[in-house]
């Protein structure tokens, strides 16, 4: 039988490229985490380019290029356990050679083909994929741990399935005591997220004029982004 809590406080650095209120799964991810470790007598920090939050917080000086902040410079860190989040990995480069350095891979770099609503030529999108993969593969060297949220992602990522061998599977969590136990389904489909071209949301207005040939339902999108228009 396991405590539910540490017999030993640890002091533990989150860094991510974005924070909340910045919107976006990885930064929800995140905080979601910072707030359970701390709650668990951890002193946690977090990191990040932009965001607050009620406990230690270290702004990254930073530009920001639509997806992806570029720091400009490397604050002075110091931790018992250093976890990055990637994509956008030069948060993480930073910390290459930190240690125990844990890094949970959200998911590979695709560049769209559609850029904040302008078309980007494909081989553009394949050099910056390229470059992508030459950075994080390094961290991922050097990590003492990779996080994978399914087994099925880490053995079919292209990068991730070369580091099976340090890979923990730990899967996206939800607090359902923050939503309804049950209620009535509507007439419609419904995508809530951000509304980003890599998102597919093209491919699923795509796909529901084929269901809508067999079934009346409606699409309704929720949420914000470079690509709304």
């Amino acid at each position: 039988m396991y405590s539910q809590y540490p017999l030993q406080s640890m002091k533990i650095i989150q860094v991510s490229p974005y924070f909340p209120p910045h919107l976006g799964g990885v930064e929800y991810h995140v905080k979601e985490l910072a707030d359970g470790l701390a709650k668990r007598g951890h002193q946690v920090t977090v990191a990040s380019s932009c965001g607050r939050w009620n406990n230690g917080f270290v702004r990254i000086p930073s530009i920001d290029l639509f997806y992806v902040p570029i720091p400009i410079k490397r604050p002075n860190l110091e931790a018992d356990i250093y976890h990055s989040h990637v994509p956008s990995p030069l948060f993480a480069f930073m910390l290459r050679d930190s240690s125990p350095h844990v890094v949970t891979y959200h998911n590979d770099v695709v560049i769209p083909g559609n850029l904040n609503g302008h078309y980007l030529p494909r081989s553009i999108g394949a050099a910056v994929e390229g470059v992508n993969r030459e950075i994080i593969r390094p961290i991922l060297d050097r990590a003492k741990i990779v996080i994978s949220t399914t087994k099925s992602y880490a053995e079919t990522s292209p990068v991730l399935k070369d580091y099976i061998h340090k890979t923990k599977i730990v899967p996206n969590a939800v607090d359902v005591s923050l939503y309804p136990r049950k209620r009535d389904k509507k007439g419609y489909v419904l995508y809530a997220g951000r509304l980003l071209h890599y998102k597919g949301i093209e491919s699923l207005i795509q796909a529901m004029s084929e269901v809508q040939k067999k079934a009346d339902l409606e699409l309704v999108l929720v949420g914000d982004g470079y690509d709304r228009s």
